[in-house]
């Protein structure tokens, strides 16, 4: 049995609820009730501040108000039913203070009710509205200043992701050949060739120098240089399929990485390499001089059990150092022999 004290206090706090309804000229609905009711009971002081200074300020709620009170402050209440389904009966008709209140709830409030439309008791707490209204205010403008924060660190954010994925491409490509850079070459190999050790398909590896570049570059400039490099690189990049890693590897050396490629067909692919350069016409931008032809020799070594990184780029630098010494312009392969030649 609950103590008689507990029901007149919850009575006095459903009048309480009821009087400020009525006194704000506020619907008696069930969330108007139950924020009301909290209210009075004073179980939550920031609620109490909070409507004190809208009234302080504003000197009424709006429907804006309660409904901004009701999400902050009855976050998990739901009360189901409306006044006009409560039955209304005269205060002295509630349960004795011996009865058990929550077996008649819906009783005891609308006893509640009407005592206090018979009383008319007002109450207004209006020292503490400015305290609210300013409390209420100062968490919303920092609200925005946190918002604005945000947007403007994600922003950031997004600017330095930006620079970080330029830094990463310049890092990785070649800026003037457009080709991938060393670095993506090492990586790339390195992947190339754990792949084909846990499957078994074939791999092969290309290496290609510009033959006489240096004096080429010592008769034409080094911005002509520069573009032969370019256009060389693009002959390099149109010859290669889709699965294949095209590189810069040093000054005017450049690598291929053929995944899933066996000697035989990566030297038809260097071959195809060869005669696009060789077949070529390369002029001076600025004058349009026709500059000597331009060659490349070409040296390929296919994976083998057993091998490296280091051991397969050191085998096909062999075979480049072969075709080069043989008369360049031509493809040399691991068995050392080469596919072509070209006076």
């Amino acid at each position: 049995m609950k103590d008689s004290g507990d029901f007149l206090r919850k009575a006095s706090l459903a009048r309480a609820a009821l009087a400020a309804l009525e006194q704000h000229d506020l619907a008696p609905e069930p969330q108007n009730y139950a924020l009301f009711y909290a209210y009075a009971s004073g179980s939550e002081p920031l609620l109490k501040e909070a409507v004190d200074g809208i009234l302080r300020e504003e000197g009424a709620l709006s429907r804006a108000d309660l409904a901004m009170l009701c999400r902050a402050f009855l976050r998990d209440q739901a009360l189901g039913l409306t006044w006009h389904e409560l039955p209304l009966d005269p205060i002295g008709n509630a349960p004795s203070a011996s009865r058990d209140a929550t077996t008649s709830a819906a009783a005891a409030l609308s006893a509640a009710h009407a005592a206090a439309t018979r009383n008319g008791s007002r109450t207004a707490t209006i020292d503490l509205v400015r305290r609210l209204v300013a409390a209420t205010r100062s968490i919303e403008e920092r609200k925005r200043l946190i918002e604005e924060e945000l947007v403007r660190s994600r922003a950031e954010l997004d600017a330095l992701q930006a620079s970080l994925d330029n830094v990463r491409h310049e890092t990785l490509n070649d800026q003037l050949t457009t080709l991938a850079s060393r670095r993506h070459f090492d990586e790339a190999f390195e992947r190339a060739i754990a792949g084909t050790r846990e499957s078994g398909a074939p791999l092969s590896l290309l290496f290609t120098d510009i033959d006489h570049f240096k004096s080429f570059n010592d008769r034409y400039g080094h911005q002509t240089g520069d573009h032969v490099l370019r256009l060389v690189a693009l002959a390099v990049k149109q010859n290669v399929r889709e699965q294949d890693t095209a590189c810069r590897y040093g000054g005017e050396e450049f690598a291929v990485i053929l995944p899933g490629t066996a000697a035989a067909e990566a030297m038809v692919i260097g071959e195809e390499i060869r005669a696009a350069v060789m077949g070529r016409e390369f002029r001076r931008r600025a004058s349009g001089e026709k500059l000597r032809p331009v060659t490349i020799s070409i040296g390929i070594a296919s994976f083998l059990p057993g091998d490296t990184a280091s051991s397969l780029i050191e085998r096909a630098d062999r075979c480049l150092y072969r075709a080069k010494s043989s008369g360049r312009n031509l493809v040399m392969s691991d068995d050392g022999q080469p596919l072509r030649e070209r006076a």
